[in-house]
Parts: structure tokens; sequence; C-alpha cells
């Protein structure tokens, strides 16, 4: 699976990307319509380029708790942004994306975060440590809600994460993993392992968007 990145959108040509439907729902968002603008735009990028759809626009609907799919197609789709930076990934089984800009978290917010046995962990570890501990288990145990269509409820420290060579997992029946750059942690997570074994990011310019557009 890919994960595909746009770290700022510049050219308000790309909204030709979308539907008139996902024009409007991009627009309610007074703050963040760059931001959205290019979650729908990578959604559209990465749906083509895993052979999920072949034809534009696309045309996605909502949920009731506002989680984006794709009607008429047997696809699974995530979105998420920190700050300017977008993620998109698309699967044909349900999958979860976040991202977070690189920041320190306030050790206060360690109990609502981890489990009690991951806050055992965490407390062991030196300061650098703890930061990017909590970093990772805030990005993936988001990535696990959203690919369970949970993506309203932030009972993080009921969500208890094993992990063994780089991947999490709960239970056998959920896997994730974290890729950690030097501004940034994006995490990805499915209920097929085989779907973030070989993750990777690949970084989306404008330019490369507008290319779908064709001539």
């Amino acid at each position: 699976m890919n994960v595909y990145l746009n770290d700022g959108l510049k050219d308000a040509k790309i909204s030709l990307l979308l539907s008139d439907a996902c024009k409007a729902h991009v627009n309610r968002y007074k703050k963040g319509v760059d931001v959205h603008t290019a979650g729908y735009a990578l959604a559209t990028y990465a749906l083509l380029h895993e052979g999920l759809i072949d034809a534009l626009p696309v045309n996605f609907a909502w949920d009731d708790s506002g989680k984006p799919y794709v009607k008429d197609c047997d696809a699974h789709l995530s979105i998420s942004h920190s700050e300017k930076v977008t993620v998109a990934c698309a699967s044909k089984y349900p999958v979860g994306v976040d991202i977070e800009i690189k920041k320190e978290i306030a050790p206060s917010y360690a109990k609502k975060i981890l489990s009690s046995t991951e806050f055992k962990e965490y407390e062991i570890l030196n300061g650098f440590e703890k930061t990017d501990y909590l970093l990772a288990r805030w990005c993936i145990k988001e990535a696990y809600l959203k690919s369970n269509g949970n993506i309203n409820i932030f009972q993080f420290d009921k969500i208890h994460l094993e992990r063994k060579d780089g991947v999490y997992f709960i239970n056998n029946e959920w896997f994730g993993k974290t890729l950690f750059e030097e501004d940034y942690c994006v995490a990805v997570g499915s209920n097929m392992l085989s779907e973030i074994s070989s993750l990777q990011i690949i970084k989306i310019s404008d330019k490369t968007l507008l290319n779908l557009l064709g001539d």
C-alpha cells in the first residue's frame, strides 16, 4: 500500500479534479479549504493508481460520521492532514491513515493516550523517546479508529497495541505501521497485514495532480 502526500497545496486549479458535490463539501471548511481540496485530490490520485477507479471525477460521498467513501465502487479510503501537510490512501480493504506534525506532547496527556501496559513502557523511556512513543501511539490509534469507522471516538487509553518487528497489531485482527519523517509521523492501518507490510510514502506535487486533468 502507498500513502500519497502533498506538503502544501499551492495551485487552486487542483479543485477542478473534484466533482461539484465534493467542492461544495470542501467549501464548508472555511479555514481549511486548501488542505481538504488537497485531501480529495490525493484520494483521487490514490484511487486511480491503486486501480480502484478508471474515470474522473470521483463520486465521493460521506456517511453519517463524515467518513468519505466512493459511490458504486468497492474501495476504501482515508484522508488526514496536519497543518498544511495532507495524506491519503486507498485500498480494497478498510484502511485508516493519520498524520501529525512532530511536536512535543505534554506528559500529562500520556494516560489519556496510552493503555496501562503502554504507560509502563512509556515511563522507563528518556525524554525524546517518550515524545516519539506518544506521537506514534496517537497516530496509530487514530488510524485504527478511522479504519473501523469510529473516527469520533477518542478513548485511546482503552486501545492496547502490541508491537513486533515494526508492526502494531490488535488481537492479530488489525495491523498498523508508523513512518517517521523529519517533520512528521504518518500511521496507516488495515485488517490485512499484506496491505501495510510494504508501506511507503509517495510525495505528490501540485504538478503531478494537475496532470490528471490532461490537456
